[in-house]
């Protein structure tokens, strides 16, 4: 949901882990799998998660401003490496949420840097097990660098996999009485680089492959490993008039408090109305 998202200059919502229905949604990994919202606007999310989930707090928070709320700035991990477009952009939605009366405070987060290999260890065996008949039967039917993300899936030990499910409620815990202790959200960026072209990512299925997958989900992967809910709403456009995406992750079932931030930054921001200057395709 925050990757097409980010890359498309829209909103994405990735909501609680089990927050909303699985019914007839193709599966891929059981543990992680999760429906959310793309949308023009926060306010178009919040009320899509509404309908889907029932429940009233998300269309309920749209234009309550952030007056009060505390937008926690990691330490580590997240802003690590930025592309200077993308942490200029930052830095200015930043500010805009500030004006408005967020109050930013800088927090710890637990070390993130196993997160994406514990997803890994997650994700690709449960998607193996899913598409198990069709490798079997039709490989050619795959493109390479899928059937290649897929067939890591079967070399994974079942000790690992079983560890790395029975770990996420600690790390989760741990992410609930530190960071979230001292901040109603964390805003990150969505991506540490530009939306990357066609071209960079049609790398085949060899190791170039799983690096660009591990440099464009850095930073969404941890959180879908923790289950946590979080949102992607657009923060302008780099030199090349791609957009540039900023990140609000959230304590669980705190959804409306994601879009209830969102909503008042794009009121303020006004980037859903704005194209950008520089024509990108002919």
């Amino acid at each position: 949901v925050r990757l097409p998202a980010a890359l498309c200059g829209v909103v994405g919502l990735k909501p609680t882990q089990g927050a909303t229905p699985m019914d007839g949604v193709m599966p891929l990994s059981e543990s992680l799998d999760c429906v959310g919202p793309l949308a023009r606007s926060a306010e178009d999310a919040a009320t899509l998660f509404s309908v889907i989930t029932g429940r009233t707090d998300a269309a309920d928070a749209i234009g309550q401003g952030v007056e009060g709320l505390r937008l926690g700035i990691p330490r580590q991990f997240y802003y690590d490496g930025l592309d200077p477009a993308v942490a200029a952009a930052l830095e200015q939605a930043r500010a805009v949420l500030e004006r408005a009366g967020a109050r930013v405070v800088e927090v710890d987060i637990p070390d993130h840097e196993p997160y994406g290999d514990l997803a890994n260890l997650v994700f690709t065996p449960e998607a193996a097990a899913v598409h198990a008949p069709w490798l079997r039967e039709r490989p050619q039917d795959y493109g390479p660098q899928v059937r290649a993300r897929l067939l890591q899936g079967l070399m994974v030990p079942a000790a690992s996999y079983l560890q790395a499910k029975q770990l996420r409620a600690l790390h989760l815990r741990a992410m609930i009485d530190g960071p979230f202790a001292q901040c109603d959200a964390l805003f990150v960026p969505a991506l540490r680089s530009r939306v990357p072209t066609a071209a960079q990512t049609d790398v085949g299925a060899g190791p170039a492959m799983a690096a660009v997958v591990a440099g464009v989900a850095a930073l969404t992967r941890p959180v879908s490993y923790l289950g946590l809910p979080a949102l992607v709403t657009p923060a302008g456009f780099d030199p090349d008039g791609m957009p540039v995406a900023m990140q609000l992750i959230g304590r669980p079932q705190a959804e409306a408090t994601l879009l209830r931030i969102a909503d008042a930054y794009e009121r303020a921001a006004g980037w859903l109305s704005r194209v950008p200057q520089t024509q990108v395709f002919s």
